[in-house]
């Protein structure tokens, strides 16, 4: 099968203007709805990301070229519709013989879908911060936070600065050695193509919808974070990758992100913990106010 679903087309970077008004109408506060990431998360031609619409709906699908072409929906139709739901999920299957999945989908979605006749499952829980709590850092609970960052502090004297693009190779470099050093650890470990995207396409954004920062240790770039807003008020924590034979970085740059986003952000998404000890342990040093759900549709 080579030709797409009629009336979509690849998302691209000129989508940002209409789709950040509709999910912020539609009230969407899930990580995956920040819009780099869905244009990140469109790496052909192993996988493309689609936009078109079905009963006045927007319909963002995922579609994978490996053995067979296969069809999901990032996300579920919006303003969300059973109906359009339902249809777009005919319309896939019929071209396929694979019933698609949602990829993902918030708690108000997930239980209109089950009314409709869908099968919902918990996929993860995305951490919720506040920034001004975190930028504070005050507080028993923040004890295990405050010896880290300081730690890394007096270890590295790090410096962050804005990333500008003459930067980017060099960040290209840690997440190569990043990968090598941690990210086949786990074969599971998804953000590499994303992540290196971004950075391939950074400037396709203005820092209003993508910012992004580095921490040097020696005049070397050892650390880069991004991260932008998913409505006004919340912020996505996109991504931050370190190098990992620098222990307490990665906190250090992560609590200075937080302190910046402190200054327009009244929450941050920071995405689940796939499950991983160490991963969630570091998460919740920065004590999240709230652990939200996402989930995943299937037809029985």
């Amino acid at each position: 099968m080579d030709s797409l679903p009629e009336g979509f087309r690849p998302i691209t970077p000129a989508d940002t203007p209409h789709l950040s008004v509709l999910f912020d109408q539609s009230r969407k506060q899930a990580w995956c709805y920040y819009i780099p990431f869905l244009n990140c998360y469109h790496l052909p031609p192993g996988r493309q990301v689609l936009l078109g619409t079905v009963r006045d709906a927007t319909c963002i699908l995922s579609r994978t070229d490996r053995k067979q072409t296969i069809y999901n929906l990032v996300v579920p139709p919006a303003p969300f519709d059973v109906e359009a739901l339902a249809e777009v999920c005919d319309l896939l299957r019929d071209a396929t013989a694979v019933d698609p999945r949602v990829l993902w989908c918030d708690a108000e979605d997930a239980e209109r879908a089950r009314s409709g006749g869908f099968l919902v499952e918990e996929k993860e829980r995305e951490y919720i911060y506040d920034p001004a709590r975190v930028a504070a850092m005050k507080g028993p609970e923040y004890k295990a936070l405050r010896k880290r960052v300081g730690q890394a502090e007096r270890r590295y004297a790090p410096e962050m600065t804005e990333l500008q693009e003459g930067r980017l190779e060099e960040c290209h470099d840690l997440l190569a050695r990043w990968r090598r050093l941690q990210g086949r650890k786990h074969a599971f470990l998804l953000d590499w193509g994303y992540t290196k995207s971004a950075l391939n396409r950074f400037d396709d954004w203005g820092v209003e919808d993508l910012a992004g920062w580095t921490a040097s240790v020696g005049g070397q770039l050892a650390a880069f974070g991004m991260a932008g807003p998913i409505t006004p008020d919340l912020a996505c924590f996109f991504m931050l990758k370190s190098d990992p034979e620098l222990p307490g970085l990665s906190e250090w740059l992560r609590y200075q992100i937080f302190r910046t986003l402190s200054e327009r952000f009244q929450r941050v998404n920071d995405a689940g913990d796939l499950d991983l000890p160490g991963l969630r342990q570091h998460k919740r040093m920065f004590q999240p106010v709230d652990l939200r759900p996402v989930y995943s549709l299937h037809r029985s």
